[in-house]
C-alpha cells in the first residue's frame, strides 16, 4: 500500500525573494509571490463530531422555526392574503380540538367528543367577539390596523395557543385516565382536575399573548403605542374568553350531572364567581362550597 507523501512544514517553505540552492549545486529561483508554497497550510482538516451535531440541530431548529413563522406566526399574520389567515385558523381548530377530547375524557368518550367541538369553538368565538372592540381601541390609540389585520394578528397568537395546548394533550389524556371516575365522593378530585386543566389553558393563552405582543409591535408605529394596544387586547381577551368557556360548559364534567352538550343555566354566573365562591372554598376548607350551586360545575 503506498504511502502518502510527507506532510510540508513550516520549514519547507522559502520566503518569497529569498534564493537557494537545488541539491546539484544550482540555484533555484525564488517562488512568485502567491505561489502555492509561499505560505505553511495546515496537514490535515480535523472534523468535530460534537461541532457537527451542533451545526445540524441549529439548521434542524432554525428550519423549524421558520417554516413555523412562515406557516402562522406573526409575519404570516401580518401579511396579507387568504394563506395568512387560513393557516392560523386550522391549527387553532386542530389544536383546540387535540386538547379538547383529551380534557373530555375524565367524563367519557361523549364528553371527549363535545370538548373537542367546544373548545376551537371557544377561541373561535372569542377572537370573533373581541375583534371590533380591538380594532377600534387600536383605531383610538393611533394604529389603523383594521378589522383584517387585527383578525390575522389574532389568530396568530389563538394558533401558538393552540399548538401548545396540543403539545399537553398527553399530559391531560394521561390525568383523565388515570384519575377515579366522576362522582360526588370525588367533588375533591374533580375540582383540583379544574384548577389544573384551567391553568394550562391560561398558561397556553399566555404564550399566545406574548405572540401576539411581538406581532403587535412589528405593526404599530411605536413600541409605546404597541404595549397600548397590547394591554387592552389582552384585558377584552381575557374576560371575553372566560366568559364563552363559561357559556359553553362543560369541559371536565361534573359529578352531580349526566353529561350534556351545554348546561340549561349556560348563562348563569361566570367561570370567575365560580372557582373563587366554589373551587378554592372547597379545596382550602376540605369541604364546604354551596351544594346548590353544583348546577355550574363543568
Amino acid at each position: 500500500m503506498p504511502l502518502a507523501p510527507p506532510c510540508p512544514t513550516a520549514a519547507t517553505f522559502r520566503p518569497a525573494g529569498a534564493a537557494g540552492r537545488a541539491p546539484g549545486g544550482a540555484e533555484s529561483a525564488s517562488p512568485a509571490p502567491g505561489d502555492r508554497h509561499d505560505a505553511p497550510r495546515p496537514c490535515h482538516r480535523t472534523v468535530s463530531a460534537d461541532g457537527t451535531g451542533r451545526r445540524i440541530v441549529a439548521a434542524v431548529a432554525g428550519t423549524a422555526s421558520a417554516r413555523w413563522r412562515r406557516w402562522a406566526g406573526p409575519g404570516a399574520a401580518a401579511g396579507g392574503g387568504r394563506c395568512g389567515a387560513l393557516r392560523p385558523l386550522v391549527l387553532t381548530v386542530a389544536g383546540g380540538a387535540v386538547y379538547g377530547a383529551a380534557l373530555g375524557a375524565w367524563s367519557g368518550p361523549r364528553l371527549a367528543l363535545y370538548a373537542a367541538i367546544k373548545l376551537p369553538a371557544v377561541l373561535l368565538l372569542t377572537a370573533a367577539l373581541t375583534l371590533p372592540f380591538q380594532a377600534l381601541v387600536a383605531l383610538v390609540l393611533g394604529e389603523r390596523l383594521g378589522l383584517g389585520r387585527a383578525a390575522r394578528l389574532n389568530l396568530a397568537a389563538f394558533a401558538t395557543a393552540a399548538a401548545l395546548l396540543a403539545s399537553l394533550a398527553p399530559v391531560a389524556a394521561l390525568l383523565s385516565f388515570t384519575l377515579p371516575a366522576p362522582s360526588p365522593a370525588e367533588r375533591t378530585t374533580h375540582n383540583l382536575l379544574y384548577l389544573v386543566q384551567t391553568a394550562a389553558v391560561g398558561g397556553c393563552g399566555l404564550a399566545g399573548t406574548v405572540a401576539l405582543g411581538r406581532a403587535l409591535a412589528r405593526a404599530c408605529s411605536s413600541r409605546r403605542a404597541a404595549r397600548r394596544v397590547f394591554a387592552a387586547w389582552v384585558a377584552v381577551l381575557a374576560l371575553v374568553g372566560g366568559e364563552v368557556a363559561w357559556a359553553l360548559r362543560p369541559f371536565v364534567g361534573s359529578v352531580y350531572h349526566e353529561v350534556a352538550l351545554l348546561r340549561p343555566d349556560a348563562l348563569d354566573g361566570n367561570v370567575y364567581e365560580f372557582i373563587w365562591t366554589d373551587v378554592a372554598p372547597h379545596l382550602l376548607a376540605g369541604s364546604g362550597g354551596r351544594d346548590e350551586r353544583g348546577g355550574k360545575r363543568r
